[in-house]
């Protein structure tokens, strides 16, 4: 398997939300408590369980990604790797947000003005990773096109 900088970004990419994947468990364990319990975290656990399934996902996809490289054509990923990494960055960091204030970021009108922001944050992040998942399908068919 080809060693660029694209699969070590993919696969340090993978492992970090994985990371993110396994606290926000622990976080949604604590959360999901009994409010009067010494144990409860005050959080709601719902927006705290969407951070962990995303992170999940992304983690997933991104070491999926990775073992794929041989598949994606002869062009180094680069920029999709950074693109990549930023997207599940502003991503994540806009459900950890989210999971804080206990917003999901899907509300467009709602009387806190901060809900919009946070919209417009996760609809940011999520928009670069589907650019990026949609170029990587490209070159996945291509390439599977060209060895037929």
């Amino acid at each position: 398997m080809p060693q660029g900088p694209s699969v070590r970004i993919f696969v340090v990419l993978g492992v970090a939300m994985l990371f993110v994947a396994a606290s926000s468990s622990v976080w949604h364990f604590f959360a999901s408590q009994i409010p009067s319990s010494i144990y409860h975290a005050s959080a709601l656990p719902g927006p705290v369980a969407a951070l962990r399934e995303a992170a999940a996902f992304l983690g997933l996809a991104s070491l999926v990604v990775a073992a794929l490289r041989p598949w994606l054509g002869e062009k180094e990923p680069l920029v999709l790797a950074i693109g990549a990494a930023v997207g599940c960055a502003i991503t994540v960091a806009a459900l950890a947000w989210g999971a804080t204030t206990g917003m999901y970021g899907v509300q467009l009108d709602d009387p806190r003005p901060v809900t919009v922001r946070l919209l417009w944050l996760r609809g940011t992040g999520e928009a670069v990773l589907a650019v990026v998942f949609v170029d990587l399908a490209r070159r996945l068919l291509l390439g599977a096109l060209r060895k037929r």
